[in-house]
């Protein structure tokens, strides 16, 4: 789980430099927002991110798979979220155009992974009474 916040974290600081810094000439903050010849233009930092991120699925889902008992029915979600993430990831860099830019956005969500991944560890360990358990 710990590195999974560290991938989580650092992915989070690569979508925020990927939307202040574009590759669009004249550049500016939320650039691809506004232009449209730079939405439709392929960035490459936004390649990159999603290009690390699939490393850290493949990387995830080969934990998932060889160590871990599949005894538990979130084990068999996690491995499925894996794949499909590895696809829709992969099918929007192939796409090309604003896809890989509209695909780094939506990585976003994966704040609410660090937050999940230290609940879990809290239900683990029996800690629920604490301020830092929040529902």
């Amino acid at each position: 789980m710990w590195a999974g916040n560290i991938h989580h974290v650092s992915i989070l600081i690569f979508v925020a430099f990927n939307l202040m810094y574009s590759e669009c000439e004249g550049s500016y903050p939320l650039i691809f927002f506004y232009d449209d010849v730079c939405f439709y233009t392929v960035d490459r930092n936004c390649v990159r991110t999603a290009m690390i991120t699939c490393g850290y699925l493949t990387y995830d889902f080969l934990l998932l798979s060889l160590f871990f008992t599949k005894e538990r029915p979130i084990t068999y979600q996690s491995l499925f979220h894996h794949v499909f993430a590895f696809i829709t990831v992969m099918s929007a860099i192939y796409t090309g155009y604003s896809m890989a830019s509209i695909m780094t956005l939506t990585l976003v969500s994966e704040i609410s992974s660090v937050f999940l991944n230290y609940r879990s560890i809290f239900i683990e360990r029996k800690i629920k009474n604490t301020a830092a358990f929040v529902n």
